[in-house]
């Protein structure tokens, strides 16, 4: 009655029509979801988890070869499945490298390397803050995390964020 999944993961279902007699050429078993899902294959029950969270329902169907309905008032031909879909949670957040030296009126772009709970899948974050331990030596774009010096000194780099799941980038 329900199944767990990430984000961006696939998953097929397989329902099963009873008694077996039935299924040879007089019913077909059809799925839809609630929109909610990113992508249902209507005779396969494949489905593709949207990029975010949260719940979603798919629903099994029986119809005869028709797509009609023809069964007796109250018997219900139509099973649901909860779909929780789940963040990838990040594990790490570190920098391609720790020092990064650059002569004054230079700039350049910090991008973070993640991991999460999920062998490859590296997650991504489009709310991360950034800010500058001296502004006045380095300034940073607070949201895009570009950099520029203005004068010699040392300035240390800090992003942060307020998740600790994202949706994935892709594989590794």
């Amino acid at each position: 009655t329900s199944v767990d999944m990430k984000v961006d993961e696939s998953i097929s279902f397989a329902a099963t029509i009873l008694p077996d007699n039935v299924n040879a050429g007089q019913f077909r078993l059809f799925y839809e979801s609630d929109g909610g899902l990113g992508w249902i294959e209507s005779s396969t029950g494949l489905v593709k988890a949207p990029q975010t969270p949260g719940p979603r329902y798919v629903y099994a169907n029986v119809f005869n070869v028709d797509k009609h309905h023809y069964f007796a008032p109250g018997v219900s031909l139509r099973r649901t499945v909860v779909v929780n879909v789940h963040p990838y949670y990040v594990n790490t957040m570190t920098f391609a490298q720790s020092t990064m030296t650059l002569a004054p009126d230079q700039t350049a772009s910090l991008a973070p390397v993640f991991t999460s709970d999920v062998d490859g899948k590296q997650p991504t974050y489009k709310d991360m803050k950034w800010e500058s331990s001296d502004p006045s030596v380095v300034s940073v774009n607070a949201t895009t995390g570009e950099i520029k010096t203005l004068k010699e000194g040392t300035a240390t780099i800090t992003a942060t964020t307020a998740n600790t799941w994202s949706i994935p980038s892709g594989d590794n």
